[in-house]
């Protein structure tokens, strides 16, 4: 059991886009839940890393290798497409035509929705997702601010929501799995991706409800002549 466990958590563990979002995500809510709580988790991951030294230490050179350079050679490559289509893109999913085309022996997923976005609607295209997520973050904390104390389901699945947003935002720069790119995943990852759009739909709609709360509170106590 004891060699099951540590095979199945290097191989998790050489999945960086996998396990870094998550981890981010875990330790902000445990940071909103308690300070004490936070600093033990890292201690703990402390102690695992030094425990098992070589082996992370090995799984960081093998990603690095296989994952890191190869990442870079491919933003570095997509550059060239994107050097004739800098404004508006090339269009859905119409990088990847043009690399088969243009530069059939470099042709490489670029494992970032970022830089998807940025191939296939440009700057323009880039700047407004950059402002949405702007929206999504300006709405979370201001959820918390508005929840915090509460000590119910509500702050729960805000807290919840408002660290999912930071792992996906960190998730995005390391792989497809937010927006799904059609040639890597297909259609297929929407599966799993819809998810990630459900909570941050849920954590707008439970924003949009308590404001619209507070805001009825208010006029009702001026109504009443309650200060």
């Amino acid at each position: 059991v004891s060699a099951w466990t540590l095979y199945t958590l290097s191989e998790w563990l050489g999945w960086v886009s996998a396990w870094l979002p998550t981890f981010l995500a875990m330790g902000y809510i445990a940071l909103r839940r308690s300070r004490l709580f936070f600093a033990l988790l890292i201690v703990l991951a402390l102690i695992f890393v030094m425990l098992n030294w070589t082996e992370v230490t090995m799984l960081y050179h093998e990603q690095r290798i296989e994952s890191g350079e190869t990442r870079v050679d491919a933003w570095i490559n997509s550059m060239q497409v994107l050097r004739g289509h800098f404004i508006f893109g090339v269009g859905p999913a119409g990088y990847a035509a043009y690399y088969m085309y243009y530069y059939p022996e470099e042709a490489m997923a670029t494992h970032n929705n970022y830089l998807d976005i940025l191939l296939q609607a440009g700057v323009v295209g880039l700047a407004v997702f950059a402002l949405f997520l702007g929206a999504l973050g300006y709405i979370a904390i201001d959820l918390l601010h508005r929840i915090r104390g509460r000590g119910d389901f509500i702050e729960a699945f805000g807290t919840g929501a408002a660290g999912g947003l930071l792992g996906t935002v960190v998730a995005m720069g390391l792989g497809d799995w937010v927006i799904p790119f059609v040639y890597t995943q297909t259609i297929e990852g929407y599966d799993y991706a819809v998810y990630t759009w459900l909570f941050l739909g849920a954590m707008a709609a439970l924003h949009r409800m308590i404001t619209k709360g507070e805001i009825e509170i208010e006029k009702m106590k001026e109504w009443v002549g309650i200060d």
